[in-house]
């Protein structure tokens, strides 16, 4: 079960890894800030957060559209589907994370642990943001399939 998972996710966890590196690498050398923090800051990314956890809640709505393809369905019981879907909950997570963290940021005082939420925060975002785009790309090769199946 766990190796099925882990074979038909293997381009979302090479996402995953890719960020991770990056975000290592980025945090090692100081290219997040965190010096400068307002509260204007996390109301902005909590803005941003919102719009696209909205996207990624009408790309699944429109997979989950796509079902009543006779061509998807059979994908979606097979198992193959679980990627796409699995992107899509990938880009939930870090975007719902990173807004918690800036609710959180706008509401405490204490600058030692708002500079922590603002790095989460950010890091959140830019992991969501891979997964969005992965998400639109994963949800045009679902639509050329219904199209090429019609």
């Amino acid at each position: 079960m766990l190796r099925k998972y882990i074979r038909r996710n293997i381009p979302n966890l090479t996402v995953l890894l890719i960020i991770g590196i990056v975000m290592y690498y980025a945090f090692i050398n100081d290219f997040i800030g965190t010096k400068t923090i307002k509260r204007s800051s996390h109301v902005e990314l909590l803005t941003i957060n919102s719009i696209f956890i909205g996207f990624l809640y009408t790309t699944l709505g429109v997979l989950v559209g796509f079902l009543g393809n006779t061509k998807i369905a059979n994908l979606d019981r097979s198992g193959y589907m679980d990627e796409y879907y699995n992107t899509i909950y990938f880009g939930l997570f870090f975007f719902i994370t990173s807004a918690v963290c800036g609710l959180t940021g706008i509401f405490v005082k204490k600058l030692e642990l708002n500079t922590i939420l603002y790095l989460v925060e950010q890091i959140s975002i830019i992991a969501g943001l891979c997964f969005f785009i992965k998400a639109i790309i994963n949800l045009s090769s679902i639509i050329k399939k219904v199209r090429n199946n019609l």
